[in-house]
């Protein structure tokens, strides 16, 4: 309940029979950490002590996860001898897998953070393997059944067969 205006009047409610639930009708604020929980190890608080950033843990019977801000960006961090960013959406909107400084739209980058393949859309597109550590580019591998490059309208102009035929402008290479 809250005091307003002399009166009370309801605000939060929590009932406790049956499935207990939690409601909160209108603007409310909550002072300090609010703890939703279905045992001792597992559920939901919304701030984690510590730290930098505004928080929600997750947490299961294995650990926790963190889901926040964390100066102006958007990250998901687990922990380990620290809590380390595994997600993180810039505030330009760039996406990181693995590093904190997303450099381009999407990047996929090893623990280091240096090491990765990065997408970078624009009036050029392209996709990159690209070393932070050196600022220099690594070496790509594709792997599938077949890889096939197309321009305009995706006709493909480059096609490349699980037994090494190239087809130039050929969807039907000859085999060696």
């Amino acid at each position: 309940d809250t005091n307003s205006g002399g009166g009370n009047s309801q605000v939060v409610t929590l009932f406790t029979t049956g499935d207990p639930t939690l409601e909160v009708d209108g603007a409310t604020t909550f002072t300090g950490a609010i703890l939703i929980q279905q045992s001792s190890s597992t559920g939901l608080v919304t701030e984690r002590t510590g730290g930098t950033g505004s928080f929600i843990n997750l947490k299961d019977n294995a650990g926790n996860v963190f889901i926040g801000g964390v100066n102006n960006e958007f990250v998901v961090q687990t922990p380990g001898s620290s809590y380390s960013s595994k997600l993180t959406i810039s505030s330009g909107g760039n996406v990181g897998i693995g590093t904190t400084n997303p450099l381009n739209k999407f990047v996929v980058a090893e623990a280091t953070g240096q090491h990765g393949v990065e997408i970078a859309p624009g009036t050029l597109s392209y996709i990159q393997a690209y070393d932070r550590a050196t600022s220099d580019y690594g070496n790509l591998q594709i792997d599938a059944q077949q890889i096939a490059f197309g321009t305009d309208n995706g006709s493909v102009r480059l096609l490349i067969t699980s037994v090494g035929a190239i087809g130039i402008d050929n969807s039907s290479p000859d085999s060696f």
